[in-house]
């Protein structure tokens, strides 16, 4: 494990444990090679978040993830993306959330609560089959008694 400073952040893993366990909450732990990339202390633990300018001039926080699921140059790497791309990360992920609405809602399952055709078939066949079965059991009751049976 290093204690330097990393190639993309200035932010290292011991000085974001040291921050973990002694910072406040809402607490900001900034880098100063990315600008508006930082480590905020929550309630829960703690967050990677990039702070940008959206296309209108709105100023907006994106959380990128929790430390230590992800450890700085992680982190650092893809606030170095948005930036590179002038991309709006908060209106990229509503966007995909939307497409998957949009898919989830034109999903019909398969009829009688079946996932797949395959199951469908096999229940269809298994039900004419114990028609078929009962009829040749049970002739008076299924309704299809023949004069050489009765």
């Amino acid at each position: 494990m290093t204690t330097t400073a990393t190639k993309n952040t200035s932010i290292t893993l011991k000085q974001a444990r040291d921050f973990m366990e002694s910072a406040a909450e809402r607490e900001q732990l900034g880098c100063t090679r990315i600008a508006g990339f930082h480590l905020m202390r929550t309630k829960a633990g703690a967050s990677w978040r990039y702070r940008y300018t959206d296309l209108t001039g709105k100023r907006r926080v994106y959380t990128i993830g929790t430390y230590p699921a992800l450890i700085p140059e992680v982190a650092a790497l893809s606030a170095l993306d948005f930036r590179s791309r002038k991309a709006d990360p908060q209106a990229e992920q509503t966007e995909k959330k939307r497409k998957a609405v949009k898919e989830k809602k034109h999903y019909r399952p398969e009829p009688s609560g079946h996932t797949s055709t395959a199951h469908t078939l096999i229940f269809k066949a298994a039900r004419k089959t114990q028609a078929g079965i009962t009829s040749i059991l049970f002739p008076t009751i299924s309704g299809t008694c023949s004069a050489a049976i009765c």
